[in-house]
C-alpha cells in the first residue's frame, strides 16, 4: 500500500470515528433533552472536536509520558531526521506541491514499554 493510499486510508477512519461519536453525542442529547438537549449537545460536541484537534498530540505525549530527547543524547536520530528533513525539503510531494521549507521535529520519546505491553 502506498503513502498516500496510507494516509486517505488514516483519515478515512479518523472521519468516521468522529462522526459516528457526533452522532452518538446528538443522539444521546436528543433523548436526554429533546431539541433543547440536541442542540446542547451539538454544541458539545464541536467544543470536544475543536479541543481534540488542537491538544491531541499535546494529550498523547502526556500519556505516555514521553520526555524531549537532546542532540546529546541521541546524536545519530537527531542526524537522521535532519538528512530526512533536508531530503524531503529538495523533492517535490506526491501531490505536485514543493516542500520548501520544514522545521526540525520536535524528538521525544516515552518511558514506556509499548512494544512489550501490547505483546503480552
Amino acid at each position: 500500500m502506498s503513502l498516500a493510499a496510507q494516509k486517505a486510508q488514516n483519515t478515512l477512519r479518523t472521519f468516521v470515528l468522529i462522526a459516528g461519536l457526533t452522532g452518538l453525542l446528538l443522539v444521546v442529547g436528543q433523548v436526554v433533552g429533546g431539541r433543547s438537549g440536541l442542540v446542547l449537545f451539538a454544541g458539545l460536541a464541536v467544543v470536544m472536536n475543536l479541543a481534540m484537534y488542537w491538544f491531541s498530540a499535546k494529550i498523547a505525549l502526556k500519556m505516555s509520558k514521553a520526555v524531549p530527547v537532546s542532540e546529546a543524547e541521541a546524536p545519530e536520530l537527531h542526524g537522521m531526521i535532519a538528512r530526512l528533513v533536508i531530503q524531503n525539503s529538495r523533492s517535490a510531494r506526491a501531490d505536485g506541491c514543493m516542500i520548501t521549507s520544514l522545521g526540525k521535529a520536535k524528538l521525544r520519546k516515552s518511558r514506556t514499554d509499548l512494544c512489550s505491553s501490547t505483546l503480552r
